[in-house]
């Protein structure tokens, strides 16, 4: 080879190489970042504690009153040794899990359920920013401001943690941030995707929190004129950011994504299903759209009113139904064998239960009265249930 050609060659590799770093997907500073919790357990939101089913007759180990004037809705969260309440009085109140005792505050000024890993807790502020605390002592090591004025840009949407990456729905789509720095690595605007499908021009919002699984980040979207809401279902590349398939759904609301289906919820009708490679539509679930339900080995705990109905994924059939004694206004949770939840009635005082059940049989492990609705899903760990009332007075039974 003459030195004219190999010289040409050493060139072009060398080009090759540096395109190809250029282009590879960023890694994050720590990959091996363990996710506690998050919205609906885990990055694809199933509602499903993997340990910590509590051996309890229904009698709490502890309670707190962490009640306040504002945010009656509380969201919990746990990691090895903390309980995190985020709601009441708009704080979020971290507790001590054998005791109960406060550990620390921050004041966010919503109810939105935040991450956990074993270093640091993700959530939104008051300022409408992500904020990365420590989860020992509640100092913040980053905070991330996507400069957008709109108040339900990052406040309205609950981060998911994956292989060191934290994702966070932002009305202009996903930014997706190392979870050591708070780097925007890259982010996934669908402006283009939302106009193309749907015809109608307003303002753009995030329906969902981000879902995660298989190399996929699954999201809703809605778009909201005097005259119409219109919404659409995303499938993007999780390192490209290319669109995977969308769909045209007119009332979305969250996510769950799980052994290859990702299970729609809706404002008006039952859960909607499609296959996650494809986007291929499934038959719809015979659950209300909301609130979203559990699901675990093939099986969907959904919330119809007063009943927990069980119902096979693939053969849409009831495998059994539990009627609680009143409303239940928020997603179940699996822990081991068992499925807890709570109910309750607005204004009516000694309302509120907690329940567990066989998740195999339906039948009735334990109810709990605990005074005031519950509102939020509770939360199981090392053995141990959490549940807060709509008031913010906080629950474990071990």
């Amino acid at each position: 080879m003459n030195s004219l050609k190999k010289h040409c060659l050493l060139v072009f590799i060398a080009l090759l190489l540096a395109g190809a770093n250029g282009c590879a997907p960023k890694e994050a500073t720590d990959s091996s970042i363990n996710p506690k919790s998050m919205m609906n357990v885990n990055p694809g939101h199933t509602s499903q504690f993997i340990i910590g089913e509590s051996s309890n007759d229904g009698t709490p180990d502890w309670t707190v009153d962490l009640s306040g004037k504002y945010y009656k809705n509380p969201s919990i969260a746990v990691s090895v040794d903390k309980v995190f309440i985020n709601g009441p009085s708009m704080m979020l109140n971290v507790l001590e899990q054998e005791t109960g005792k406060k550990v620390w505050l921050y004041n966010t000024r919503n109810s939105v359920t935040p991450a956990i890993t074993d270093k640091s807790v993700f959530i939104t502020g008051s300022d409408n920013n992500l904020h990365a605390l420590d989860i020992n002592d509640g100092h913040e090591q980053w905070q991330f401001d996507r400069g957008l004025n709109n108040s339900i840009d990052i406040g309205g949407s609950s981060p998911a943690v994956k292989d060191g990456f934290v994702y966070i729905g932002t009305s202009d789509g996903i930014s997706v941030l190392d979870a050591v720095t708070g780097e925007e690595v890259r982010s996934y605007d669908p402006t283009n995707w939302w106009e193309n499908l749907n015809p109608y021009h307003g303002e753009k919002f995030m329906g969902s929190s981000p879902a995660l699984e298989d190399g996929l980040v699954f999201f809703t979207s809605y778009i909201y004129n005097d005259d119409h809401v219109s919404g659409g279902l995303y499938a993007i590349e999780e390192l490209t950011g290319e669109q995977k398939w969308s769909r045209v759904l007119e009332s979305a609301t969250d996510v769950i994504v799980t052994d290859g289906i990702v299970f729609v919820g809706q404002r008006f009708g039952n859960i909607q299903m499609f296959d996650a490679k494809t986007g291929e539509t499934l038959p719809n679930l015979p659950c209300h759209g909301q609130p979203l339900p559990a699901i675990a080995h093939g099986t969907a705990f959904c919330v119809n009113g007063q009943n927990i109905e069980a119902v096979n994924v693939a053969s849409a059939k009831t495998l059994w139904k539990f009627v609680a004694v009143r409303e239940i206004q928020s997603s179940p949770v699996i822990a081991g064998e068992s499925v807890y939840f709570g109910d309750g009635a607005n204004k009516t005082p000694e309302s509120g239960s907690l329940y567990s059940l066989d998740a195999v049989s339906g039948n009735l492990n334990w109810q709990r009265q605990l005074g005031n609705q519950i509102t939020s899903s509770p939360a199981a760990i090392n053995g141990m249930i959490f549940t807060t009332s709509g008031e913010g007075i906080v629950s474990a039974f071990e």
